[in-house]
Parts: C-alpha cells; sequence; structure tokens
C-alpha cells in the first residue's frame, strides 16, 4: 500500500471558475463544511463511519490531527485506516491542528489537570486507586508532594476549589492563534475528539469555537472515556454518547447538562453490524500455526495500564486446559492477541498450543485487519480476557467471553466502573478463577451457552441504542449537519435560486423541528425493532426530509385532503364554508373548550379570534364537542386529575388543545410508531413546556412511576396490555385525522373497553368505522351524532353563503358514543 503521510497530502482542486487562494465562505459549496479536530493519527478509526456519513450527506470535511501526539507511534499501524480512508475519499482534507501558545497556557493545562485529579479524589466507590494514582502523575510537582496531606487533599476536594479552577477556565480567553485558524477554516460546524485526555490540546478547539459563536460539538471516542480519562472542562453545544453508560457518566462525572446530551450509538463498533462471511477455518488456523481440527480460545491482551504482565494468566489457563479431565480442552490451543503497545511481556512463552497473533499486536484499524479478527472470533470457542476493548469486541460478534476475577487486578478490573457495567449486565461469564475457565469452557464445548441472549441484546443496547438498523455514524451526521447555523439574510440577495433552496433546506435542519423529530424518529425505531416490523412496511414519515418536517401541520392537513393552498386561493365560498364550519361547532361549545392552534409548522388557515382556523383543525374542535355532549369532561372541567386516552394520534392536536384547556388532566397517545413520531415531532415543537414521555417496551417500567409528572405519554399499540391497571377515566378514537385504516385502532378502543374504562366515544367520518365499532359493541349501545354530510352540508345551519365542495374533505363528520 502506498503510504501517505500528511506532508504529502494536498488540498484538493479548487472548484471551477476560483483561483489558488480564492476564500470559500462557511457554507459555500455544494454543502457545509465540518472541521473534525482529533488527537492523534492513531485515533482516526474511531471517527471514520462519522465522517463517511457527514460524506454522504453533502458536507465538506476538513480533519485536523495534533502533530506531536501523533509522532508517538506506539502502536503499530497506527496510520493505515487514515491512508486506506484517504485512497477511498481523496477529497477530505488532513491538516495539522494548531496548539495554545500564549502566556496563559502554563496556568491552564496544569489547573485542567488538578481539577481532573481532584474529580477522582470526589468519586470514592465510583474509581479505584489506580485511576487515582495514575492521574496524580499528570498533575504539578508542588501537588504531588502533598498527596498525603489529607488537609490537602480536602482542600481539593472541596467545591470551592472546584468553583474556583472553573472560574479560572472561564476567565482564560481563547488562543489567539487557534482563533484566527478557525477564523480561517470558516467551518459551520466544528466536532472535536476526544477533547479529556491528559493534556488535551484539542479543548483549546471548543474553546474557541465558543468564542467565534460556532457550533461545537464533542464526539466521546471510547467506552471508557469518560470514566477513566480527565474531566470535559468546556461544555459543548451537543455532546456524542454511545449509550446510557456514558449519559450517566457525562452527568455525574462531568456534569453536562442533559440538554446537551445526545445518546447516538458507538461508530467505532459499526465494523461488527456488517454481514462479511468470516475467512475459512483452515486457512486462517494455518495462518496462525494451530491445528484446525481443534478448538482454540482467544487470549485477549490488555493495555499496559491494565495489566503490565499478563503472562503468567496465559501460562496459568494452559496448565488448566492440560490437566483437564476433558480431552478437548486437552488438545485445545490458545491464540494470545495481545494489545498493540503490550507486546513484549508475552515473548518469553514457549508453551506447547500456544501461539501469539498477530505477532506484533494490531488493532483491528483497517478492512483486512478487521475481516482477520472477526474471523478469528468466528471460529473460536470463546475469548478470555482481564478488562480490554476487545472483550467488547468479542461480544459484539457473538463469541462468548470469559473472564477471571484475578486479585492481582482488583483495581483495573474487578473495581473499575467501565468493567463493573458489563459484569453486572452478566453478558460475560465471571469466573472466581482459572479452574472455573476450564470448567465454562467445556460447557461451551457442551454446547451450553448462557449469555448467547443476553449478547444479542448487548449488542444493540451498548452499540446501537437508536435501532439496530440506525447506523451510529449516520445518527451522528444527521445531528452536526442539523446544527449548521442559516445563512445570513443579508447574504442572500448575492447567490442564486440553488442556493437560497440550500439555504432553505439548512435552516429546516438546524431549526428546533427537525432536532425533535430525530429524537422522536430513534425512539419510532427502537419501537419498531421491538413491535418485529419490517422495514418495508415503515411509512415515508421516518425517513422526512428537514422540509417535510418544517411543513408538518400543513402536511396533517393535506394527507385530511384538507389543502392549505385552497386558503390562498381568494376562493369566498370555501372561506365561507370553513367559518360557516367553525360557527357552528362555537355555538355548541358553552364551556369555551377550543384554545385555538399555536403558530408554526406550516399552520394555515384564515384568520379568526382564537388564530387560525381551517378544516383539519375543526375535526379537534368537533372531538372536544363530542367529549362534552357525552357527558365526559365533568371531572376535567371541576379542574381534577383525570386521564384522557386518545386512540389514533394524528398530528397530536386533540392531545394539545385537551392539555391547554385543561391543564390538570394526563393525555396518553396510543398509535403506530410512525404516527406517534409525528406526534412527538409537533408537540415538542409547538409546546416545548409540555412534559412528554415516549414509552417503549424497555422503558416503559421506568416511565410509569414517573405518570404523575408527565402531561402527555405517546405509547405504540403493542404495549397496550402492559397498562390494563392504569386508571383511564375517558378514551376516545380519532378516526379523522389519524391512521386511514383503523381496525388496529377500532380493536385498541375496545381494548381500552375489557380494561374497565367506562366512557368511550370516536370522532369518525366514514360510515365504515361505524360499522368496524358495531363488531365490538351492539348496535342499540351506539349513539351517533353528525355535524357534516356531503349532501345535507352543515346539519342545523340554514343558509350558509358556502360551497358545500368545501367541506368534501372532512367526509360524514361525526360522532359515535359508546352507551352504558
Amino acid at each position: 500500500m502506498t503510504v501517505l503521510r500528511i506532508s504529502d497530502v494536498g488540498p484538493p482542486p479548487l472548484p471551477g471558475g476560483l483561483e489558488s487562494g480564492a476564500r470559500l465562505g462557511p457554507n459555500a459549496g455544494p454543502g457545509p463544511k465540518v472541521l473534525y479536530v482529533c488527537r492523534a493519527i492513531a485515533h482516526f478509526v474511531y471517527h471514520e463511519a462519522v465522517i463517511v456519513a457527514l460524506l454522504r450527506r453533502g458536507a465538506r470535511v476538513k480533519v485536523l490531527f495534533d502533530q506531536a501526539w501523533s509522532s508517538k507511534q506506539t502502536i503499530q499501524f497506527q496510520d493505515d485506516a487514515l491512508n486506506a480512508f484517504r485512497m477511498r475519499y481523496p477529497q477530505v482534507e488532513i491538516g495539522w491542528s494548531v496548539r495554545r501558545s500564549d502566556r496563559w497556557r502554563r496556568w491552564i493545562f496544569p489547573a485542567r489537570e488538578i481539577r481532573s485529579y481532584a474529580s477522582y479524589l470526589r468519586r470514592g466507590p465510583c474509581t479505584t486507586e489506580f485511576y487515582v494514582n495514575r492521574w496524580l502523575g499528570y498533575v504539578p510537582e508542588w501537588v504531588r508532594r502533598r498527596r498525603k496531606v489529607e488537609r490537602f487533599q480536602a482542600l481539593l476536594t472541596a467545591p470551592a476549589v472546584d468553583t474556583a479552577l472553573r472560574l479560572l477556565e472561564r476567565v482564560t480567553p481563547a488562543d489567539a492563534g487557534v482563533v484566527a485558524h478557525l477564523r480561517e477554516e470558516a467551518p459551520a460546524v466544528v466536532v472535536v475528539s476526544p477533547s479529556n485526555m491528559r493534556f488535551s490540546e484539542e479543548i483549546e478547539y471548543v474553546k474557541a469555537a465558543k468564542r467565534l459563536s460556532m457550533p461545537v460539538a464533542l464526539h466521546t471516542m471510547t467506552w471508557d472515556n469518560l470514566s477513566t480519562k480527565g474531566v470535559h472542562h468546556i461544555v459543548p453545544d451537543q455532546v456524542f454518547l454511545w449509550n446510557e453508560i456514558h449519559y450517566d457518566d457525562i452527568r455525574e462525572f462531568h456534569g453536562f447538562p442533559e440538554d446537551v446530551c445526545c445518546i447516538a450509538g458507538s461508530p467505532f463498533l459499526e465494523r461488527w453490524f456488517d454481514d462479511a462471511e468470516p475467512e475459512d477455518r483452515e486457512s486462517l488456523c494455518e495462518r496462525m500455526g494451530i491445528d484446525p481440527g481443534q478448538p482454540y480460545v482467544i487470549y485477549l491482551g490488555s493495555s499496559r495500564n491494565i495489566a503490565k504482565d499478563e503472562a503468567w494468566v496465559v501460562e496459568g489457563i494452559h496448565a488448566e486446559l492440560r490437566r483437564s479431565d476433558d480431552p478437548r480442552l486437552r488438545r485445545t490451543s490458545i491464540v494470545i492477541r495481545p494489545h498493540p503497545a503490550n507486546v513484549q511481556v508475552f515473548r518469553r512463552l514457549r508453551l506447547d498450543g500456544v501461539v501469539t497473533w498477530p505477532r506484533e499486536g494490531a488493532l483491528p484499524q483497517t478492512a483486512g485487519l478487521h475481516h482477520e479478527f472477526r474471523s478469528m472470533l468466528a471460529h473460536a470457542t470463546a475469548t478470555i480476557g482481564i478488562n480490554t476493548t476487545a472483550m467488547s469486541d468479542s461480544l459484539l460478534a457473538d463469541c462468548p467471553c470469559l473472564t477471571p476475577l484475578l486479585r492481582e487486578y482488583d483495581r483495573t478490573q474487578r473495581l473499575a466502573n467501565h468493567f463493573k457495567v458489563l459484569a453486572d449486565r452478566d453478558v460475560m461469564v465471571v469466573c472466581e478463577d482459572l479452574r472455573a475457565v476450564e470448567r465454562n469452557l467445556t460447557d461451551l464445548l457442551d454446547g451450553i451457552d448462557v449469555t448467547r441472549h443476553r449478547r444479542r441484546g448487548f449488542k444493540a443496547w451498548f452499540a446501537r441504542p437508536r435501532g439496530v438498523d440506525r447506523s451510529a455514524g449516520d445518527v451522528m451526521a444527521e445531528r452536526i449537519v442539523a446544527m449548521v447555523k442559516p445563512r445570513a439574510a443579508q447574504d442572500r440577495g448575492a447567490v442564486g435560486s440553488s442556493q437560497r433552496i440550500a439555504d432553505r433546506i439548512w435552516e429546516a435542519r438546524a431549526d428546533d423541528a427537525f432536532r425533535n423529530y430525530l429524537d422522536a424518529r430513534d425512539v419510532a425505531c427502537a419501537m419498531l425493532d421491538e413491535a418485529g416490523r419490517d422495514a418495508e412496511t415503515a411509512s415515508g414519515w421516518m425517513d422526512a426530509s428537514a422540509l417535510a418536517v418544517a411543513e408538518l401541520r400543513a402536511g396533517a392537513g393535506r394527507a385530511m385532503g384538507d389543502a392549505p393552498e385552497d386558503y390562498a386561493a381568494g376562493d369566498e365560498g370555501h372561506e365561507n364554508a370553513v367559518r360557516a364550519l367553525h360557527a357552528a361547532l362555537a355555538e355548541g361549545d358553552d364551556q369555551a373548550l377550543w384554545p385555538g392552534e399555536p403558530e408554526g409548522l406550516g399552520l394555515y388557515g384564515y384568520g379568526g379570534k382564537a388564530g387560525r382556523i381551517n378544516l383539519s383543525g375543526a375535526v379537534v374542535r368537533y372531538a372536544l364537542l363530542t367529549l362534552y355532549r357525552a357527558g365526559f369532561l365533568g371531572e376535567f372541567l371541576k379542574g381534577k386529575r383525570r386521564t384522557l386516552a386518545v386512540v389514533g394520534a394524528g398530528w397530536g392536536g386533540i392531545a394539545l388543545a385537551f392539555k391547554t384547556r385543561f391543564p390538570n388532566a394526563k393525555v396518553i397517545l396510543l398509535d403506530e410508531p410512525e404516527a406517534l413520531l409525528r406526534a412527538a415531532t409537533y408537540l415538542r415543537t409547538v409546546a416545548p413546556e409540555l412534559k412528554l414521555a415516549s414509552a417503549t417496551g424497555y422503558s416503559l417500567g421506568a416511565v410509569l412511576p414517573l405518570l404523575n409528572d408527565i402531561d402527555v405519554l405517546l405509547m405504540p399499540l403493542y404495549l397496550l396490555d402492559r397498562i390494563k391497571t392504569l386508571a383511564v377515566d375517558v378514551a376516545m378514537l380519532d378516526a379523522v385525522s389519524g391512521s386511514r385504516e383503523p381496525t388496529a385502532l377500532v380493536e385498541a378502543l375496545a381494548r381500552l373497553d375489557s380494561f374497565g374504562c367506562a366512557r368511550l366515544c370516536a370522532v369518525v367520518d366514514r360510515s365504515a368505522v361505524r360499522r368496524r365499532m358495531a363488531g365490538f359493541w351492539p348496535s342499540d349501545s351506539l349513539s351517533t351524532g353528525q355535524i357534516v354530510d356531503p349532501a345535507t352540508g352543515l346539519v342545523g345551519i340554514e343558509g350558509a353563503s358556502a360551497d358545500p365542495e368545501a367541506l368534501v374533505p372532512l367526509g360524514r363528520l361525526g360522532s359515535v358514543v359508546v352507551g352504558r
């Protein structure tokens, strides 16, 4: 392979018509420019999936590395991932980052390490002496000399000292050189990683980006990055986390607010979700130097920080296997896969059936190295390790992992927080000693794999918590693009139509509505996974564009046949029909039930006292009036805390109107995941003050105890039986603004009836819905009413100067009340 060093890589060709040296604005070109600032070349593999996803979304990407940290080539092949990437994506620029060089450096760098050390001292049982002492090695000498002085240690951990160190960080200005570099690069978004390792240089780009009001995000690099490294000293606009472990760590150890946290999954572990076939066993074993006809286990070596010399552990495992009563184990080979920074310790071993592969150690950074590692795991009986990232690789590859608890490694294994998380989830086989390792290997050879089921659930929970079909790299790229600020208004006049359209798209992507959509879509994906739904059956709303989200309310009306364009046509007959319909609804409402609709997300209609009015909004108004006429609102009108279940989420209009009118009420929305996605996006955007919760099978147990503090609960239909014990006072079926195929919704209403809900009604626009309801309840128990009939217009309204054709989208708008 041709080796491409950074010095060999020139800038990509300039777009046609630009001379060398011409300046490109922050949003010039086909997409926004993203500046990715990393610590070292060896870390590139952790970010590659995100960068590729950004390129696929049309972004321009430049990656910066710190030159000094990149020169510390402690890991063989550390450049190979970048070299291979440059071959495939030559359009990506590569360069060196700038270091802080002003007088503040001598103060702020030691202060950061002191604050990280003090953080370890405060963590108590959440860390170990090993990690405390490791960070002690990074603080100034005058601090190390006083490490055993109790009064000094108490001073370091005092809240006042932490406040003072935070204040020093705030008053320390951004470095002029880094600021100048950012101005020169003019990115639309800055992404920094990891920014909390010892003597971090890349953190200066977070500070400079904040100084220039550039959107900046942090990318959490490794599984233990937040629990065994330093403190994050500056809060970015967004931090990307792997899973709930990271979320807990960033909140507890780093004090980040919830609103900047995004659980995206692990881009680094994306490689374990491909379907590549492993290499055949015979050729692999011959290359490693072991008998392909006999079983083998892989010993996963840890770094020197975790276990300085593990050779004795391999000797102990070898001895247990050779004296085993099981002849299969006596013939089992051991393949040592050493950590690439800790290879030397195994060179002294001269044991039969024990080999080291790769001989010099290697991280699976390139496609070839990863495929070989994957093949090794595919054919192995199990892996054995103390505490290394490769153990999580084994679990993700569905290879059983055994971990012996050895007293010599208590500080870096059993007591380590990130190790305990895996052990507590029972995805590894934790062995009390090396003898237990031998017994568990016998079980595995006998086909007894006690962790198989949990491993498969772990893969989604640990690496793709947003859904097994949602790439973590794509989740991050989506949110990075959504961070792009819209082009300033004064800059738009000089650009053409295509650029104005592009600007409108980027504005929509940067809007809160699209971010709300992305978050809600991740939950909907998890629901679809739980429901076992095929991707082919998912609606187009699962992949809505930013512009579609920005026009969500208009799109909901259009789906009902209420075209927003009709309201701008100057059609007097249409306007009179809409106003007459709302007047008829207002006439029967002496409780001011309808609060009107909030602006936003493409709301359309004619002006009225309570805001814009339209046909689709009239359905919401009619739903409230139906509840009132049925006598179901008495307790709500008295201000009591009661619960309404709405079967058929629509766009969230009924839930919002009801909660606005009855602030003490609780609303449960029941529908398919795609419909809940639309409602969640709408409610979070136009009513951010509402306390919303979306329940999945995984989260329901945590959500239900908090129900008294929730305004609106969004729940998929497949979980309906899980809430049969909840007290639902009133249930309504929205068969108009909700699903156009109401069979499942009518069945859900019947289920609520069977749970004991005595007040049931429906808003319908088709006789077919009434017939389906008659299949669950006796016809004489169904009281029907009607306000709109295509043949007679508005029932009970005489002489309305309205065009009856305007009301056709509503069909036979009426109600059904289930009598008792």
